[in-house]
């Protein structure tokens, strides 16, 4: 083979192999729900995959929530309060302690009510609970926590603890239908802070770009330590509250529940600098060859 020869082999081999690294990516999806089941009840019904059991509650209506180019699959759940407040509990197939996850939904707090203040007062999140089974240890919380006037709250949040104490709120109505891209980091597997033990971080994207970049967060929680800011988990919980005196009940429409380890994972695709730069390196290359070749 001819010096020139090998060269040109060479720089279309670097193109070829950056190409395919920007595909690649370490990571794993954990779990999925697509709620992809027949119209009426949701519990007792076990589907998607990364679960540990089986949905407790919960109504499954026609049609999937949709967003973008982002796959969907089946019908979607509604989690209503109208008949007194509701959790819809599943557990993941295992706990999760120390590291990165993306978890991932499309959501939206309907409106039955004839006011936005009517409708907004009571709760209604997706959570994430610590351990199995049903009772109640929520970690980290994205949606609305009860909060009546006249401290109101209207829009998409994020909250530790299932506190209003612990809420950083975003610019986007929750009566919106939207795309939920959470990201959180469980700094160690140990349970309950302390003096030297770092808190856990969380961040939240209302309707990011499903090609990237993200660009900067809509909500980031960055709590004093305590008060369960650790992000351990193994299980979701879907809640809506009833009618109280505070206001009218809750309803939420959830679809497409995602848990990763990356954004890939999730729906979300940003391609790698590392394989970005070999791609150039790869064109570049290429260019020089068929130049001189061209002499």
């Amino acid at each position: 083979m001819s010096y020139r020869t090998s060269q040109i082999c060479f720089g279309l081999f670097a193109f070829a192999a950056a190409v395919a690294l920007s595909g690649r990516t370490e990571a794993a999806l954990l779990a999925y729900e697509g709620f992809d089941y027949a119209e009426g009840s949701l519990a007792g019904q076990n589907g998607g995959s990364g679960w540990g059991g089986a949905w407790s509650a919960g109504s499954v209506v026609p049609g999937s929530l949709s967003y973008g180019s982002l796959p969907t699959a089946g019908n979607s759940a509604l989690i209503s309060g109208s008949g007194g407040s509701i959790s819809a509990y599943r557990d993941f197939a295992a706990e999760y302690g120390a590291g990165t996850y993306y978890i991932s939904f499309i959501g939206q707090r309907l409106s039955p009510h004839g006011t936005l203040d009517d409708n907004t007062v009571r709760a209604s999140s997706f959570q994430i609970h610590k351990g199995f089974g049903t009772s109640g240890d929520e970690r980290l919380s994205a949606g609305k926590a009860t909060t009546a006037s006249p401290n109101q709250l209207y829009n998409w949040a994020m909250f530790s603890d299932g506190s209003g104490n612990f809420l950083e709120e975003s610019a986007e109505p929750i009566t919106n239908q939207a795309f939920v891209l959470m990201e959180f980091v469980v700094n160690d597997d140990t349970d309950g802070e302390g003096p030297g033990v770092s808190t856990d971080e969380a961040r939240m994207w209302i309707n990011p770009s499903l090609n990237g970049p993200l660009g900067a967060p809509d909500v980031e929680l960055s709590q004093a330590e305590g008060n369960n800011h650790d992000y351990l988990f193994g299980r979701v919980r879907i809640f809506s509250g009833n009618t109280s005196s505070a206001g009218q009940y809750a309803d939420f429409a959830i679809d497409e529940i995602r848990l990763g380890t990356s954004l890939a994972d999730v729906g979300v695709t940003v391609p790698e600098p590392t394989a970005g730069l070999l791609a150039l390196v790869g064109v570049a290359l290429a260019g020089r060859v068929r130049r001189r070749a061209a002499r």
